[in-house]
């Protein structure tokens, strides 16, 4: 055999071999040396879904680009802390932990992704700005963690599972044109995140948005449905504006003590500690709340005053309900029936528990045909000096 012919021999086999790699969907330089192939070969774990693992973590390999493979396998990447950017041009489903903890990911583009798999991108904490034009639905905790991520591009997403961006604190605006529901703690602790478009969800998660110190308002015309926690603690929230809910979770804006406006006239039940430590909350007016719950307003201390005109349970009014609410004023309650109030300490420590505070009464404006019956009602009789009976065109005047 001449030299000539084992030289051809030779490069067939390498290009025989790099096929062979790259059906693995190892991307092989044109400058490969035999080392570089061994290296890449002893990188391959059939079945894993790790192909080029090794390589990256070595330094080997810092960008990685497949025209190949339609689906990133579970762990394919994980803690490949060299990788910088990858491309998969064809990749359609990017699955569980896929590039998680990638720190120095920077960069990925997969313009036909439409799934992102549990903890995909979880600690990629470089990685500054991702665009997924199809994708519709983010699993959980997809994008924990990544510190520097400040730009999202996901107008297809239609589910955000719970914790996908949470903690992402360099997160600035999120647009969600098509999604219909935001999971628990989606945007958790948030910091930066300043607004949200979302007009089409229908249901927020507990705690979704809970310590997004900077989000400035909420306006979610199509949410029917709030769970315990959403807002709470959003301190820079001053605007509340959700037309067509109905329920509204525990806690949802525990100490958001920016909100000033609240628009939510279709509330049926104002749960327990919802408006709690919301000190420059001015006035309130929920027409349909048939329930105020225990401390729903405590210490709101700006609360002077409070529309409520469908109360009419037994127990519609909780313990604790107002505690602490120091400029309490006025209170309507211009039902056609005399709602129950569960405990008398509902009013401890507002206008209305003291005979003189801070230079005025508090007064509790009720219909002048029941007035008798809400002064000789349980526990309301507490604070019969403080009725006031309105006639109908008194009310209507208001």
């Amino acid at each position: 055999m001449s030299i000539a012919s084992e030289i051809t021999r030779l490069q067939s086999a390498k290009a025989a071999l790099a096929s062979a790699i790259e059906l693995k969907g190892v991307t092989v330089p044109s400058a490969t040396t035999l080392d570089g192939y061994a290296a890449l070969v002893g990188s391959i774990q059939t079945g894993g879904g790790t192909e080029i693992e090794d390589a990256i973590i070595t330094g080997a390999i810092s960008q990685y680009t497949n025209n190949r493979v339609s689906v990133v396998g579970r762990y394919a990447f994980a803690e490949c802390s060299y990788l910088t950017s990858v491309d998969f041009p064809q990749v359609t489903e990017i699955l569980s932990s896929a590039f998680y903890s990638c720190t120095k990911l920077a960069t990925i583009s997969s313009p036909l992704a439409k799934y992102i798999g549990p903890y995909a991108f979880y600690f990629c904490k470089s990685l500054g700005a991702a665009s997924f034009s199809l994708v519709s639905e983010i699993d959980i905790r997809a994008f924990e963690h990544c510190d520097k991520l400040s730009d999202i591009s996901i107008p297809s997403v239609e589910i955000i599972g719970d914790y996908a961006f949470a903690s992402c604190y360099s997160l600035t605006r999120v647009s969600l044109p098509s999604a219909t529901k935001i999971s628990s703690n989606a945007f958790y602790n948030c910091s930066t995140l300043v607004s949200v478009y979302a007009p089409s969800v229908t249901r927020l998660g507990s705690s979704a948005f809970y310590s997004c110190s900077s989000l400035l308002s909420a306006y979610f015309p199509l949410t029917t449905y709030l769970n315990d926690n959403v807002f709470a603690s959003c301190l820079s929230l001053t605007d509340v504006s959700i037309p067509l809910t109905s329920t509204i979770g525990s806690y949802t804006f525990q100490s958001c003590d920016s909100l000033t406006n609240v628009y939510m006239p279709l509330v049926e039940i104002v749960r327990s500690y919802t408006f709690r430590y919301c000190t420059n909350l001015p006035s309130i007016n929920m027409p349909k709340a048939s329930y105020v719950q225990t401390q729903a307003f405590a210490n709101c201390s700006s609360l002077s005053v409070v529309y409520l005109p469908s109360l009419r349970s037994s127990t519609a009014v909780y313990a604790s309900a107002f505690y602490n609410c120091v400029s309490l004023a006025s209170l309507y309650l211009l039902g056609e029936s005399v709602a129950g109030l569960s405990n008398a300490n509902a009013f401890t420590s507002t206008p209305m528990s003291l005979s003189t505070y801070l230079g005025y009464f508090g007064s509790i404006y009720v219909k002048s045909s029941l007035l008798a019956s809400w002064k000789a009602a349980t526990n309301w009789a507490a604070y019969s000096n403080r009725f006031v009976g309105l006639t109908d065109a008194q009310i209507a005047a208001l």
